[in-house]
């Protein structure tokens, strides 16, 4: 799809790049911000307990079946 309209890339490339640079700025900022709110909550005293694996894995501790019937 790109490999076809590649000289419609070149030819606006600087519309292009308003559009992409504001796309992958907003990634980083988003990314970052997720990673160390979640490093920040997992260092608090307790933080690993309430934000660690058992939470992220939290499916395991609801079986499928239970959800299905319910």
């Amino acid at each position: 799809m790109f490999a076809e309209q590649a000289n419609r890339i070149i030819d606006n490339i600087g519309n292009v790049f308003r559009v992409f640079v504001p796309m992958i700025v907003y990634f980083i900022i988003m990314w970052t911000g997720t990673f160390f709110l979640v490093y920040g909550l997992t260092k608090r005293r307790g933080g690993s307990l309430k934000y660690g694996y058992k939470m992220a894995v939290v499916q395991v501790r609801f079986p499928l079946h239970s959800l299905v019937h319910s």
